[in-house]
């Protein structure tokens, strides 16, 4: 009997070894999909060599990115880390209408004219450095017809992280670049935009400004739907916490004048809940960082609309979609 059993347990020691070898049954629509969102929690380059040939400069803002469409007119999109995440589904969406993007973004340093970010008077002056490089540079390009900006908004507001997985995440809210003490850190936010979208509408710009995407707050690991296991933890948050969150940033952004104010709780928040997931699919690759499929998902939902009409039209009469 004993000899009977270890003969039957072979063919199951060779099946389970093929399924080791092949990582889990790859082919398998739940694995698939673990195999994908776990992808997802990694974060794309942040620098490459067709973005540091286009700007012509040693950048001193940390992300640099270039979709080269081989199109005469390029789209910029600047912002901060938040910027990095939106690049890689908006780049598909450029190109496909005939435009090049361009990606430049700091960490934890807004493109805020008279701002700046910073505990220390060496982090400060940096700081106002990239702002400085990033806008010349954007103002300086003449291919460049159309700017995007996203920035975690109610972050610098506030100087706190949300949620359990920022508990104990508390930084310098934004200062202004002079030292000088300010009444309100929102109003201050709200000078900065200003200020930052009148001189690229100087420079014959079209701005806009894509709103804060739902900051999750937790480890987002845990929406990760595993093989053999269908449920997952709570991935979802109500849309009023996301409101209380933005309500004071929302209001300043959308009192900028003659600024287009794209926003994207629609598309992530229904029913009065906002998701991380899209069917199986993990639109973040953290607690408030979107992943590719996020920014695919942000791309399609949202951005599409506010793209620029087709590349052949001319730059003076360049329009995007309201």
């Amino acid at each position: 009997l004993a000899l009977d059993l270890a003969s039957a347990s072979e063919p199951l020691g060779v099946v389970g070894a093929g399924i080791w070898r092949m990582d889990g049954l790859p082919s398998r629509g739940a694995i698939a999909a673990f195999a994908n969102n776990t992808d997802a929690l990694v974060r794309t380059p942040a620098i490459d060599a067709a973005c540091l040939a286009y700007i012509g400069v040693a950048p001193e803002f940390y992300y640099c990115r270039y979709h080269d469409a081989g199109a005469p007119l390029t789209v910029a999109l600047i912002g901060d880390s938040h910027a990095h995440v939106t690049f890689p589904g908006m780049a598909e969406a450029v190109a496909a209408r005939g435009y090049n993007l361009v990606m430049l973004a700091n960490t934890g340093c807004p493109p805020l004219l008279g701002t700046v970010t910073g505990a220390t008077a060496a982090a400060r002056e940096r700081c106002a450095a990239q702002i400085d490089q990033m806008l010349e540079t954007v103002s300086r390009k003449t291919d460049i017809v159309q700017v995007f900006m996203t920035t975690r908004g109610p972050f610098y507001i506030t100087g706190d992280g949300f949620g359990e997985a920022e508990r104990h995440h508390r930084d310098q809210p934004i200062q202004a670049k002079d030292g000088h003490a300010v009444d309100s850190t929102a109003a201050l936010f709200g000078d900065g935009l200003l200020a930052t979208t009148t001189r690229l509408q100087n420079a014959g710009k079209n701005v806009a400004y894509i709103l804060e995407n739902p900051e999750l707050g937790i480890d987002v690991s845990q929406c990760i739907i595993r093989p053999l296991r269908s449920e997952t933890g709570d991935c979802s948050l109500p849309l009023a916490t996301v409101m209380a969150r933005q309500a004071e940033y929302r209001k300043i952004v959308n009192a900028i004048p003659g600024l287009t104010v794209i926003d994207p709780l629609p598309a992530f928040c229904t029913g009065g809940e906002c998701r991380a997931l899209d069917g199986t699919h993990l639109l973040y690759a953290d607690d408030n960082h979107l992943s590719v499929a996020g920014s695919r998902f942000l791309t399609r939902k949202v951005l599409r609309k506010y793209l620029p009409d087709a590349a052949q039209e001319p730059a003076k009469t360049l329009r995007i979609h309201q």
